[in-house]
């Protein structure tokens, strides 16, 4: 297969490989993918195919130490396979990395039309890494739940009190009620008496036990916290 020209294997191979993956149905829609490990963008393409180029270059990670692998095509062991790739494992920060894949790419004339698929696939690979490495943090559920509880808290807590002021000097035959779903919540204020004279302590613990009743409420409608009906 060495003698035979790249474009021709192509020809042959580019609708029916062991690689292949086709997505999204068919004509003008679907989508074909390519799975060898040298093709930078697994697309099912010539330029990156690494069936029918005799010059490939590879990127991947590699061992338990999180490195990365570079591995190149050698174009004279083309009936070899056991000696068929110039490899080089990369375990150094980023920018060094990316140079030495522009050294080998296209610096020395190998495939300068892949290098900024080499950056982007190294970029990827890297990107994958650090998150490998820093691990898949946990979501706290219960202080997620605090800490809007608190929020919805204060909230209430501040609409209560603007409320309080604008209605100070006015008296009331009757306890003041919330329009629903809080209707069953009230205010202790009592009948002839003003804002300005009641206990703050007393009125405080209304405001508190209203803004319970709107968490609890909030945690049957949705089992999360959204804005808050203060």
């Amino acid at each position: 297969m060495a003698t035979v020209p790249g474009q021709l294997v192509w020809e042959i191979v580019k609708k029916n490989n062991s690689f292949l993956v086709k997505q999204f149905g068919r004509g003008t829609q679907s989508i074909e993918f390519s799975r060898e490990s040298n093709n930078l963008y697994n697309l099912n393409s010539f330029k990156f195919s690494g069936l029918s180029n005799k010059k490939t270059v590879t990127i991947q990670p590699v061992g338990k130490d999180l490195s990365v692998l570079l591995a190149t095509t050698k174009t004279k062991k083309q009936n070899k396979p056991a000696s068929l790739l110039h490899k080089s494992v990369m375990k150094k920060e980023f920018r060094r990395m990316a140079k030495a894949v522009e050294n080998q790419v296209a610096d020395n004339y190998y495939r300068p039309d892949l290098k900024n698929a080499a950056l982007a696939r190294l970029s990827a690979v890297n990107r994958s890494l650090k998150v490998a490495k820093s691990g898949v943090k946990k979501r706290n559920r219960q202080a997620v739940k605090v800490s809007a509880a608190m929020s919805v808290k204060k909230s209430v807590s501040l609409n209560g009190g603007n409320a309080i002021a604008n209605l100070k000097g006015q008296k009331y035959s009757k306890r003041r009620r919330f329009d629903r779903p809080f209707s069953s919540v009230e205010l202790s204020i009592e009948p002839g008496k003003q804002l300005k004279d009641m206990d703050s302590n007393k009125l405080k613990a209304d405001i508190k036990k209203w803004a319970k009743a709107v968490v609890a409420y909030a945690r049957q409608i949705s089992g999360s916290f959204g804005k808050s009906r203060g």
